[in-house]
């Protein structure tokens, strides 16, 4: 695998987790009190 490859790989990876976290983050905190 060339080496630009693996690091569009790491960078599509790093953005949909970088989203989950948002999303997951975003209903956390709607669904009960901000702790922080």
């Amino acid at each position: 695998m060339p080496n630009w490859q693996r690091i569009l790989y790491l960078a599509v990876w790093f953005t949909i987790m970088w989203w989950v976290g948002r999303f997951w983050f975003r209903t956390c905190t709607k669904n009960k009190p901000a702790t922080i």
